[in-house]
């Protein structure tokens, strides 16, 4: 019998530890909500807010490095590969691959350059607020220069937004610039240092 009373007072303590853990758990999590709302230095967008879009920029940022760096590897194997063939370097032609890469790359850089911005206009919207202007009219001015492209989401399907302008113009500079790099590069991208050199 003492025993079994035994068991239950440890079951009984066990039971009120792990509430206090989900309690002290709970008051973080409500402590960390109540950190996002704004404040009277940040009407608009809170610190979390601003940060997070920051943390959104560096994450592009991981995209244009990692996709600058396949699309290296890759026009190295292309430009070798055209050499191996004999043909004349004038008749080079990048694969639908490489030009996949140029595009991810460059929607990395777009995405990363407009995360930025936001940055900086989230900063400017919660200074203009502090200024004198209504919180209503500063939101709906933030919120009409949006473009509709899900940029907070870096794993986006860039091939679907191919056609935006926004994502075209930039991709085709930027097919335009790296051909004419392939032309005037062509021995440098051949060396066997090529992917060495940052």
């Amino acid at each position: 019998m003492e025993i079994l009373l035994l068991l239950i007072v440890i079951v009984l303590a066990f039971i009120a530890y792990k509430l206090i853990g989900l309690e002290k758990a709970r008051a973080v999590s409500t402590a960390i909500g109540a950190e996002s709302l704004s404040t009277s230095l940040n009407p608009l967008f809170s610190e979390k807010d601003i940060a997070f879009q920051r943390s959104l920029s560096r994450e592009w940022q991981r995209k244009v490095d990692f996709y600058f760096g396949f699309l290296q590897r890759t026009e190295k194997e292309e430009i070798e590969r055209h050499q191996s063939s004999g043909k004349d370097k004038s008749e080079f032609v990048p694969s639908s691959r490489l030009k996949n890469l140029i595009l991810r790359k460059s929607v990395a850089i777009t995405g990363r350059n407009i995360m930025e911005i936001k940055v900086e206009r989230m900063i400017e919207a919660n200074i203009s607020i502090l200024n004198g202007m209504s919180i209503k009219e500063v939101s709906e001015k933030f919120d009409s220069a949006q473009d509709g492209i899900p940029w907070e989401n870096v794993n986006f399907d860039a091939d679907v937004w191919s056609d935006e302008p926004q994502i075209r113009k930039p991709f085709e500079e930027d097919l335009l610039a790296r051909s004419e790099f392939w032309q005037s590069s062509w021995k440098h991208i051949l060396d066997e240092t090529y992917l060495d050199k940052k």
